[in-house]
Parts: C-alpha cells; sequence; structure tokens
C-alpha cells in the first residue's frame, strides 16, 4: 500500500541529507496521496457506482473495437469454461478454435513442386524424366548413357496402408463365409448319404 521506488529513496535521502523540510514534505504527502487514491479506487470499484464505471468502460472499448473486445471477452470465457468430456470433443474444440484464430494447417504441396527443381507443373511434365533415377539409360555395366528410355516407364501405384488393411479385413470375412457355405454344403452331403 504505502511504497517507494529506488528514485523515491534516492530523493529522501538527498531531502533529509540538505536538511530540506519543505521538500521532504512534499515527498510524504504525495505518497500518502497516492496510497490514498489506490484505497478509494479500490472500495469504489466495489460499489454499484464502480460497476457501472466498469460497464461504461467496456461498452466505450466495444464502441472503438467495433465490438471484437467485446466478442474475444465472451469467447475467452465460454472456451474457459467448457471442460471437454473426450479427447475427440477436445480435438473438435481446438479444431473451431484454430478456425476462429486463422490458424490454418499447412497443406501439402503439389507433387511436381516437392522436387523444387521445377518452377511449373509444365516444366515436371516435360522434364521429369531427367530427375528420376528410373528412366535414366544405363549401359551394361550400370553407368549412366546420354538419352532417354525408348520405351514409357510403368509407375506403380503405391497402396496406402488404409487401402490395404481395408482389403485384408474384406478378404478375411470372405474366406469365412466361404468356409461357412463350405460347412453347410458338406453337412448337406452326409445328411443326403
Amino acid at each position: 500500500m504505502f511504497s517507494m521506488n529506488s528514485g523515491g529513496l534516492g530523493r529522501l535521502a538527498s531531502a533529509l541529507m540538505q536538511g530540506n523540510d519543505n521538500r521532504l514534505e512534499k515527498l510524504i504527502i504525495s505518497r500518502v496521496e497516492d496510497a490514498g487514491r489506490d484505497l478509494i479506487s479500490s472500495l469504489f470499484r466495489s460499489s454499484v457506482l464502480g460497476i457501472g464505471l466498469q460497464f461504461a468502460q467496456r461498452f466505450g472499448a466495444v464502441a472503438e473495437t467495433g465490438g471484437a473486445s467485446e466478442l474475444a471477452r465472451v469467447r475467452q470465457q465460454w472456451l474457459s469454461s467448457v471442460n471437454p468430456v473426450s479427447s475427440q470433443s477436445s480435438r473438435i474444440l481446438n479444431g473451431l478454435q484454430q478456425e476462429v484464430n486463422n490458424q490454418s494447417r499447412p497443406r501439402r504441396k503439389a507433387k511436381w513442386r516437392r522436387g523444387g527443381w521445377a518452377r511449373s507443373r509444365q516444366e515436371w511434365l516435360d522434364e521429369g524424366w531427367r530427375h528420376d533415377w528410373r528412366s535414366q539409360p544405363r549401359d551394361y555395366r550400370g553407368r549412366w548413357v546420354v538419352g532417354r528410355l525408348p520405351y514409357p516407364l510403368q509407375v506403380t501405384l503405391k497402396v496406402s496402408r488404409r487401402l490395404r488393411r481395408i482389403r485384408r479385413v474384406r478378404n478375411a470375412r470372405r474366406r469365412e463365409g466361404r468356409a461357412i457355405v463350405r460347412g453347410i454344403v458338406s453337412s448337406w452331403a452326409q445328411d443326403g448319404d
């Protein structure tokens, strides 16, 4: 409540050493006034008039920012009050918050931009064979030979892990179904004997 910074202490010490009563008196009065002002403002803030003053200050901030300050305050209150139940809901809330903050995830580069050597997609299409090690003609010793291969490369498509898992599960279910049908058919054959 009653505090002094190092500058105030220096002035107080110089006033005491010089014997300047007037300067010491002014310094003490200013400190008491500051402490009283702080006390009165803290009492005023908790009263009905203080709440009205705070509302007026918020209204002034809304008018200055066009409502953005109030929306940010309400959003922050709502986000801090929400208690995520599961990891999925927290992921959704984080995604919403990122969208609000315009923090989009970086997109994956186009295939022709990943190599870094092509300036356009057309250049990548035209000159791609020069940068693909599979299309470089070699002699019988494995050394590079100038020119192009006389045939186009058959590029194999990479099958994703997800697609392989889907196929594996689907084929396993088909095998199970076939085994069940075989069992039913063989039981019919045994019943007929």
